[in-house]
């Protein structure tokens, strides 16, 4: 702004270079003295500035009420205009010194009328275009404050509800009325350059062009920097979309404080919404969809399993009990053998079992199921996932009261526990975790419900993992997760919660698992969609050599 101003003084006025340095003083003075008093005297004024003005002030990410936060946000809108217009104010009292001076000393053959319309139009346009920069300036600084202050507090509720219609109108924008303002002051000067008498052609052309090319400049700087913030900040607003976690994606992006581009941050803001609603309604198409996929493979595999492997696997349990009858491993190598043989019948066994109970509900059909129970049937099946050596080396510490009931059917407690466990032993043995825990453990157990804490010594799993592959819907059936998003819905099917919590010692992974507990009168079972398995049961002769085997062996 100097290298215009500068020119247009000396071709105005003519200085000498001693009037010229002595203008240069007077003017240094009384910037100094406003750049000492600037900033107390605007925060007096505006004491709500001194939140983020001119540093952050800590005590703003406090603030929980929406109403305060809504209050400093529209202080915060209306900032960049409260101090443009001061920083014009104090410039205009600054000039005053230095604007007696030349008027007193430079103005030479002019009258003073003259002389001092010149000066004034001079300072009048060049104060313009430093309120407009200053304006815009202050957009950019109070914006990144802004989301400094949303990626640490989150006020995403604050930009949802805030009223940005009043800020549309094209004359409520400073940096058109700055560009405005520059084009009048402009068109004067040179109505005075025109209308000055005695003034030579050669010198009034010079004049007109050193005002003509600082105009054009003023203007074009006005509206470059205005399009460039713009720019920049829908480019900003591609980068947030494209790179942004889920988590900071669901927060939204901090509204600047520039009407225009807030308009359009609001606007993806609300397509952020609108898309995560989708999700969530397409997450819980396919959580259905899974779930009725799960039973209705369930039912023909324990059919399958029931009918065709249950009744050659008990003949087989039969042969075995009638040659240990008949001494026929009395060698060590066939003992071997034999060992092999039961171990193995007893895990396919206990595994078709296991199968067939979770389309049975063992409980008579009433929704309740033993804690105990499910905790002994959960460790049995994980046991057969994993090397026996490996899962053996996992200390157990397990506390639960054997008559602890929860108000969920017990083949869907079985499944939970079977999930949540094997997902620990997993974690625990891939990544050879040295002295490998595992406990087990009921806290806040009350009248109406209790919590059973499930805590390892594994790698852990983060806040935003969990949530990513329980609540998002990226992830289809088949992939990874989706067995712990299938367990965390039907907990929460029956009034339970499934919430994964920091360890304290910041070690392992810890699941707070809150189930209901039956009361005395129970709300008729809830029919899940697709879940209706007709009870299966064993063939008559696999019934009588199951007998026959129960009663030899006792």
């Amino acid at each position: 702004m100097a290298l215009t101003l500068v020119p247009m003084l000396v071709l105005f006025f003519k200085p000498t270079w001693l009037e010229f340095l002595a203008f240069y003083l007077i003017d240094m003075a009384a910037y100094l003295v406003c750049q000492h008093t600037d900033i107390r005297i605007f925060r007096r004024f505006w004491p709500r500035s001194r939140l983020f003005f001119p540093t952050l002030d800590p005590s703003l990410l406090q603030f929980k009420s929406l109403d305060e936060k809504k209050t400093i946000y529209r202080n915060m809108l209306s900032f960049p205009r409260d101090r443009a217009l001061f920083i014009g104010m104090v410039s205009s009292i600054k000039v005053i010194p230095s604007f007696i001076f030349a008027l007193t000393v430079w103005r030479g053959e002019d009258p003073l009328w003259m002389a001092f319309l010149k000066g004034l139009c001079i300072c009048a346009f060049t104060f313009s275009f430093l309120i407009g920069m200053s304006y815009l300036g202050y957009h950019n600084r109070i914006s990144t404050l802004l989301q400094e202050v949303h990626e640490q507090a989150d006020w995403s509720d604050v930009f949802k509800d805030i009223d940005l219609t009043t800020h549309h109108k094209l004359f409520q924008r400073f940096e058109i009325m700055s560009a405005c303002s520059v084009w009048a002051f402009w068109t004067f000067v040179i109505a005075l350059i025109i209308t000055t008498p005695d003034i030579p052609n050669w010198q009034a052309v010079l004049q007109t062009i050193i005002m003509s090319g600082a105009g054009l400049y003023f203007m074009a700087q006005l509206v470059m920097t205005s399009r460039r913030q713009i720019m920049k900040g829908l480019q900003d607003v591609v980068v947030f979309h494209a790179q942004a976690s889920e988590l900071n994606r669901s927060k939204g992006l901090a509204l600047s404080t520039n009407p225009t581009l807030a308009f359009y941050q609001r606007t993806l803001n609300d397509l952020i919404d609108k898309n995560a609603e989708n999700e969530k309604e397409i997450h819980r198409w396919i959580l259905r969809q899974a779930e009725d996929s799960r039973y209705l493979q369930l039912g023909r595999l324990t059919g399958l399993l029931v009918h065709d492997l249950l009744t050659p696997l008990t003949v087989m349990r039969y042969s075995l009990a009638v040659l240990d009858e008949q001494n026929a491993f009395q060698q060590e190598q066939n003992k071997s053998y034999a060992e092999r043989l039961r171990f193995s019948l007893d895990q396919t066994t206990d595994f078709i079992k296991n199968i067939r109970s979770s389309l049975r509900d063992q409980s008579s059909g009433n929704r309740e199921a033993s804690l105990s129970l499910a905790h002994q049937s959960a460790l049995k099946m994980v046991s057969y996932l994993y090397d026996n050596r490996k899962f053996s080396a996992i200390a157990m510490h397990c506390d639960l009261d054997p008559d602890l009931k929860a108000s969920i059917p017990q083949p869907e407690l079985n499944q939970v526990l079977l999930n949540l466990y094997s997902n620990a032993a997993k974690n625990l043995i891939d990544h050879q975790i040295a002295e490998p825990r595992l406990s087990i453990q009921v806290v806040d157990d009350a009248s109406e419900q209790f919590t059973l804490v499930i805590k390892d010594n594994g790698t852990g799993l983060s806040a935003e993992t969990f949530h990513y592959i329980t609540e998002e819907a990226e992830r289809l059936p088949g992939q990874e997760g989706i067995g712990l998003k299938l367990t965390k819905r039907l907990i929460e099917l029956y009034g339970g919660a499934l919430q994964l919590v920091q360890p304290t010692n910041q070690v392992g992974c810890e699941f707070h698992l809150t189930l209901r507990k039956p009361q005395k009168i129970e709300a008729r079972r809830p029919l899940l969609s697709g879940r209706t398995p007709a009870p299966v049961s064993l063939p008559k002769p696999a019934v009588a050599l199951q007998d026959d085997l129960h009663n030899r062996m006792n």
